[in-house]
Parts: structure tokens; sequence; C-alpha cells
């Protein structure tokens, strides 16, 4: 956890990434392992109180070539629901072009103090942070695999 006016700066980025132990192409599995990365990432945003401006997608391919893709946010969040579309949709966009897959890594950046103002206006993005925080909460008190969404439900407790 990063605080202020110590030695211990605020880190720069947040990200996970997984190397798999054979290549896959498995698009619906690719997903699924992208979104617990950034589930993870997510929940580690709000437990150091930071907002992401950026999303990044990591794949590295069968030869070993690598290729990362950025997209910003129109504004800073750590809402799980808020990162997964342009994740997604930079994974979509990078993947059509080759079927197997070695590696797939996210990585929020662009990272500022702060929380979002919610909106009395917006029931239903109010109701989801309610969601995702008693979601952090079960996972803190029961491991993180313990809860599970998107799609991420369709890997095993394994991994």
């Amino acid at each position: 956890m990063c605080i202020e006016n110590t030695k211990r700066p605020c880190p720069v980025s947040i990200g996970h990434e997984e190397t798999f132990p054979e290549d896959l192409d498995d698009p619906c599995l690719l997903k699924a392992r992208l979104r617990r990365l950034l589930d993870k990432a997510a929940r580690r945003l709000r437990e150091t109180g930071l907002l992401a401006g950026k999303v990044s997608v990591k794949i590295r391919w069968a030869d070993f070539s690598t290729v990362t893709r950025d997209a910003s946010l129109p504004q800073p969040t750590d809402h799980d629901l808020e990162l997964v579309d342009p994740a997604m949709d930079l994974f979509d966009r990078m993947a059509a072009r080759r079927p197997l897959v070695r590696l797939v890594g996210v990585r929020l950046s662009g990272l500022a103090r702060g929380f979002r103002q919610p909106s009395f206006l917006d029931r239903r993005t109010e109701r989801s942070r309610r969601l995702v925080s008693a979601m952090d909460a079960v996972r803190g008190r029961h491991g993180f695999d313990a809860v599970k969404a998107g799609e991420a439900v369709w890997l095993s407790n394994s991994r």
C-alpha cells in the first residue's frame, strides 16, 4: 500500500499476467483468465485507494512475440465493471489476428488517489458498486476465488 509523504511512493501501475504451460486457443478460456486478472488488479486499486485512467492488455503469442494495447478511460475508476468492456475490447481486437496464446496480462495505469462520488441519479451504478464491495469482503475472508464474476465463472477453483 502506498502512503503519501513516506519513503514508499504510490505505484505507477498495477497489473497481473499469467503465462500458460501450453499455448491456448480457446477465446472463452482466455477471456475468463483475463477477467480474473482484471478483477485482481481492480481489487488492488480499491485496497490502495487509487483510481486508474488507463487499461492495458498484453498478449504473448506462441512464437513469443508480444503485443500490448492501451485504452484511456472516460474518467478514472476502480470499478471492475467500468474496466471490463475496454479490456475485453482490446483483447478482441488483438486476438482476432492469431489463435495460439502463451500469456495474457492486464495493467491499470494513470493512477491517482481519489474516490468516485456516487451518483444519486444512477442507482444501477451504485448497486453494482455495493456488489463489488461485498465481493471484496467475501474474497478478503475466504480467498480470491471464493467469488467469481463475468467470464471468470468458467474457471475451475484451482486457477
